[in-house]
């Protein structure tokens, strides 16, 4: 269906999905922020601003925002 990724942002401090063992989607309405629903990725590498690993996390990103890049229909 296509790739995409999920990309750090600077500004906020927040680091990319480097690496991931671990996924999952739920495509339903979320409330206002996520109404179409919510990707989460297991994150292997948190990277610091010092660009040091740290602990693993999590990073989501709108189901909505996926599905329009991936250009899928709703």
């Amino acid at each position: 269906m296509g790739t995409f990724a999920l990309n750090g942002n600077e500004n906020l401090g927040v680091d990319g999905a480097s690496d991931t063992d671990g996924i999952d989607v739920i495509a339903a309405d979320l409330g206002e922020s996520y109404p179409e629903g919510l990707f989460i990725a297991q994150d292997w590498y948190n990277i610091d601003s010092g660009y040091e690993p740290e602990n693993q996390n999590f990073k989501w990103a709108g189901w909505r925002e996926i599905r329009e890049a991936l250009q899928l229909s709703p």
